[in-house]
């Protein structure tokens, strides 16, 4: 009979303290419903009519209005416990601290309810687990994540390295960073040191790597930079040499130095693929000048123009102004990372208050190799051209032209490329034309290239779509490979006009000339230099008889600009016509 009653009272148990035993927690017997009783402000639990957590040192209970767990402290009289820690000699799981699976730290928030998942406090972060509130300590993995947490306190590792089978670990929070995505960069306060975290590597340390990180300027497009980290992890800055090559990565934010970069003063170019310093460099007469004067025939001042360029040689805003100071017209221009100018405003003066403003602007799309799909312009908002590009094994293979039309694009001509030993031999030029009562796009004319034995372009014909040639260029090189000649002929072999230019070491002259040799006019070149750096170049403009007319000065600030510069180097991936 005694055992009859045991079980029954063990009945009792299991369902007023069902969440452990997998029980609805919802059932409880109708002779204990279990109740909360304020008493001087402060809670307590009542059973029967009688308060719980009286005795030894406490008594977790199961509150199914609440669906939590509450701890009663015996030394308040049952008093119902709230922003408290305690230790349990109940079942605990994995975070066990015995053998047989028992002893836990559980934790009571501000509200009494025992805390599970995870909880920051001013001291740390923890986690309790999901089922039996126990506090994670030691290694663990959570919700797929490693984690490591203090096995005394259960604070998780936080700006924490976990060295483990020769590499390294971050810890932040008690997680390992670095999972997600490529990886995460993370700055160690201890080594004053910014590392990266592998994501293919589980998290590891990188060392001895290059990284691509995007990353946004305020006010600017995302954009992205190259860094590297050395043996030890740590993010290089300042100059590197690897291999032989040279490299240099900004003091703050550790990108890869490309392109033009002034350093201590001194402009360097660096390749603008691979970021290997390719040495320290003498301006160009290619580079843009800051400041272009234009002078009259008796040589007075008749306009001048002030340029601001950026760290790449473009010309980001162009002022000019009458010879007395007033300001005529204003263009200021945004670029791309390949030099394409991308958007520009141009502004009119009139006595030197504002008459007129336009905007344009040219979007560019770009495939994997950052060579342009689309371009599409825009004038003050409105759309009035989309160019598209088509590639064939990395070579312009075809040039789309689309206007507006009746509110919609249409398609008014395009080029076809034709290649042969690496360059183009020939393009097509297809026109959209009215014939028979509708529109169709037919063969215009043909563009035909010939090149000598060092690659130079030195002919270029065009033929209609018969074959009959309308006209034709020819180049002319000397030894260096500098152009010295251009001309333009009739199907007759008529000159049409003719440059000629002559050099030694810089452009001196160039001469313009019409029908028959004539000249019309020409210029001579004067090129100032200082310690081997172009600081002036000035353009004396001459009548085909010889009387001046006029000259232009540009100057050049020969520290921020390197030779060869940018634009030497192709830098705009735009295709050419040949």
């Amino acid at each position: 009979m005694r055992k009859k009653e045991n079980r029954l009272k063990t009945a009792a148990f299991v369902l007023s303290a069902g969440v452990f035993f997998g029980v609805c927690p919802s059932i409880v017997l109708a002779d204990e419903p279990g109740e909360w009783r304020e008493e001087n402000g402060s809670l307590y639990w009542y059973e029967n009519g009688i308060k719980q957590g009286t005795e030894g040192r406490g008594k977790e209970i199961y509150d199914p209005a609440s669906d939590g767990w509450y701890w009663l402290d015996a030394i308040d009289g049952g008093k119902k416990a709230v922003g408290k820690d305690v230790y349990q000699e109940s079942w605990a799981g994995s975070y066990a601290d015995h053998e047989d699976g028992t002893g836990k730290w559980v934790r009571y928030d501000t509200s009494g309810k025992m805390v599970k998942g995870w909880d920051v406090t001013e001291r740390g972060t923890y986690y309790f687990d999901q089922t039996t509130g126990a506090m994670a300590k030691g290694e663990t993995e959570i919700d797929g994540i490693p984690c490591i947490f203090d096995r005394e306190t259960g604070i998780g590792w936080n700006l924490q390295w976990q060295e483990r089978e020769g590499a390294r670990y971050w810890y932040e929070g008690g997680k390992r960073q670095g999972l997600e995505g490529r990886g995460k960069e993370i700055y160690d306060p201890a080594s004053d040191a910014w590392y990266w975290l592998d994501s293919d590597a589980q998290g590891k340390m990188a060392v001895n790597k290059d990284v691509y990180q995007p990353y946004t300027i305020q006010g600017q497009d995302e954009t992205g930079k190259w860094v590297r980290y050395d043996a030890d992890g740590h993010m290089v800055k300042g100059w590197d040499r690897q291999n032989e090559n040279t490299y240099y990565f900004d003091q703050t934010t550790g990108a890869m130095a490309k392109g033009v970069a002034k350093i201590d003063g001194v402009s360097y170019y660096f390749n603008e693929t691979t970021g290997v310093c390719e040495g320290e460099y003498t301006p160009s007469d290619s580079s843009e000048p800051t400041n272009v004067t234009t002078y009259t025939a008796n040589d007075q001042v008749s306009e001048y123009t002030e340029n601001e360029l950026d760290a790449s040689g473009n010309v980001v805003k162009s002022t000019t102004y009458s010879a007395s100071g007033v300001k005529k017209t204003e263009r200021t221009d945004v670029f791309d990372q390949y030099g394409n100018q991308i958007r520009g405003t141009y502004v009119i003066y009139r006595r030197g208050e504002v008459y007129s403003t336009a905007t344009d602007e040219t979007v560019y799309e770009y495939n994997a190799d950052g060579q342009p799909l689309s371009m599409t312009c825009y004038n003050d908002s409105q759309m009035f051209s989309r160019v598209l590009y088509t590639y064939d094994n990395g070579k312009t293979a075809k040039v789309e032209y689309y206007v507006p039309l009746d509110g919609e694009e249409e398609l008014s001509n395009y080029e076809q490329y034709f290649y042969e030993n690496g360059r183009c031999v020939r393009k097509e030029n297809y026109v959209l034309s009215y014939t028979d009562g509708a529109w169709n796009i037919s063969l215009d004319t043909s563009d035909y290239y010939a090149y000598n034995s060092n690659g130079n372009l030195i002919r270029e014909t065009n033929k209609s779509a018969r074959g009959n040639v309308n006209y034709y260029y020819t180049y002319d090189y000397d030894a260096s490979g500098n152009l010295i000649a251009k001309g333009c002929y009739a199907k007759d072999d008529s000159q049409q006009w003719k440059e000629v230019w002559a050099y030694e070491g810089m452009l001196l002259v160039s001469d313009y000339y019409y029908s028959e040799e004539a000249l019309e006019y020409y210029i001579i070149y004067e090129n100032r230099q200082r310690s081997g750096h172009l600081y002036q170049k000035i353009e004396k403009s001459y009548a085909g008889d010889g009387t001046y007319s006029g000259k232009r000065v540009y100057t050049y600030d020969c520290l921020l600009y390197t030779s060869p510069s940018p634009r030497d180097r192709q830098k705009s991936r735009m295709p050419s016509s040949a």
